[in-house]
């Protein structure tokens, strides 16, 4: 997970990780010196970082959480039920996200508005679906334009996937 401080205040956390009560306690000794958590984003759609999304969010109800599209679910595809033009179906009807009102994040910063474009880029990378047409791999790039730096959610899939992603990140960092 990576928080980011945003210049009008607030933070935004990136990938969030389990809400385990070390990790809350930094988030809060965070949140004291900068300001509240006011965005939570899960840049992927590995069942890794979208099982802890739902928990860390309803630990920080005042925060928005933003999903990257072409989310599934396993046995049961649920959450695409009526997805639109945005990737997205019926998240608030998954067992992950049950309850919580979900914000679909657009496929680039170029593409949708987002709240935090001031200080972060972002591009989503995929989907890639696997041969079968059952998993699909999407991953988000970040870019915090203050600082310079990138962080993408997964640098490792496989080979293709990371030779694809390298070269779409590299000519995006450039931009």
């Amino acid at each position: 997970m990576t928080i980011v401080k945003l210049s009008q205040g607030g933070l935004l956390a990136f990938s969030p990780i389990n809400p385990t009560a070390e990790c809350l306690a930094l988030v809060r000794e965070v949140e004291k010196d900068h300001g509240p958590l006011k965005y939570i984003v899960l840049g992927s759609t590995a069942i890794e970082h979208k099982v802890a999304a739902g928990p860390f969010a309803r630990e920080f109800a005042n925060a928005q959480l933003w999903v990257a599209p072409d989310q599934y679910s396993f046995p049961f595809d649920f959450e695409n039920l009526g997805r639109g033009p945005s990737g997205l179906g019926r998240l608030d009807r998954n067992q992950l996200f049950f309850g919580l009102h979900v914000n679909a994040l657009p496929r680039s910063s170029e593409e949708g508005k987002v709240p935090w474009s001031e200080d972060i880029a972002h591009l989503v990378l995929g989907p890639l679906k696997s041969r079968g047409g059952l998993v699909i791999v999407c991953a988000c790039s970040i870019r915090v334009t203050d600082m310079q730096i990138c962080v993408h959610t997964h640098a490792v899939v496989c080979v293709l996937y990371v030779c694809v992603c390298a070269l779409c990140v590299c000519v995006w960092i450039r931009m």
